[in-house]
Formats: C-alpha cells, structure tokens, sequence
C-alpha cells in the first residue's frame, strides 16, 4: 500500500483503526467516531505525532465502548440510538432496530459509563 504512488487505502472496522495505520491505511471509517470523536481522533492523531505507543493506548481505551455498544444491537443501529440518547437529532437506523426498554436503558448505562455525552 505504501509503495502506490497516490493510492490511500482505508479501514472500516473499529477495533482495527490502530492496526490500519501501522499497515499503512491513511485513514479510517469509524462508526463510534460518531459517539466518542476525541476518542477515536486520539488513535490518529498520536499515530502521526509518532506515539505509536499512545495510539495503541487510544485504541485500547476504546475496546469496551465499542464491545458494549455493539453487544446491544447491530451496530450502526446501536450508535444511532446512542446519538439520539446524546440528544443529536439523527433519526432511526435504515436497518430498522426495536428497541427494547431494557436496551434504551443499556444504551443509557453506556453513555453515562463512558463519559462521551
């Protein structure tokens, strides 16, 4: 990848972004930049300041988020439904996701748990 002149690759899943970027990615797509942006920017930018230890770090620091999260409900759903909790009018997944009271509630403890309201 780092051999292509012009060609940037990009990772998508959450639990990779550190990885992507020791492999050479440019960038990533990441779901839960949406709930916790400081902390997924964390993981970038300490990787380009060199810190590839505090990148780790960050990435790491994200692990239990991104498990309890999207342990609740499909994941794009479950984030949404974090956002409309944080009060962000984002309206409902396209993946249509009922949520349980039990699950608005989990989704709540998580918020709260993770300080990213």
């Amino acid at each position: 990848m780092r051999d292509i002149d012009g060609f940037n690759v990009l990772n998508g899943p959450d639990s990779l972004i550190h990885k992507g970027f020791v492999e050479g990615c440019s960038a990533c797509i990441s779901g839960l930049a949406n709930i916790a942006p400081r902390e997924i920017n964390a993981i970038w930018s300490r990787f380009h300041a060199g810190d590839i230890e505090g990148s780790y770090e960050a990435q790491e620091s994200v692990t239990g988020l991104r498990t309890d999260l999207y342990k609740v409900a499909f994941s794009p759903a479950a984030v949404k439904k974090a956002l409309q909790l944080m009060g962000h009018d984002v309206g409902d997944s396209r993946y249509a996701v009922n949520f349980t009271p039990e699950q608005i509630s989990e989704i709540q403890q998580i918020i709260r748990h993770y300080n990213i309201n």
